[in-house]
């Protein structure tokens, strides 16, 4: 098994976690994945925007589960990133 190196940061919408990630990752030359960064870019694949996304996750937990699966293929498929998600501690493995 792989040991990998993955932090992440969560806080509350607005606390600040992307700006933290975005440090961190720069100063240990990793990459930085952003789960609201994920969501924006759904949100425009969609047609729709961010609130409307929003709207629609509470009534279809389908785009929630897609977007859970994104987090998880990083853990499994990437090493050396730092990701800001409230739930990225949850979601990635390992």
């Amino acid at each position: 098994m792989e040991n990998k190196q993955i932090i992440t940061i969560a806080g509350t919408a607005g606390s600040g976690k992307s700006t933290v990630a975005k440090i961190v990752a720069k100063k240990l030359g990793w990459q930085h994945f952003s789960m609201g960064d994920m969501q924006r870019d759904t949100a425009k694949r969609k047609g729709i925007s961010l609130a409307q996304l929003g709207e629609l996750q509470k009534r279809d937990s389908v785009i929630d589960r897609e977007i859970d699966q994104i987090q998880e293929s990083y853990g499994r498929e990437k090493n050396q990133f730092v990701v800001d998600s409230r739930l990225g501690w949850y979601k990635i493995p390992n």
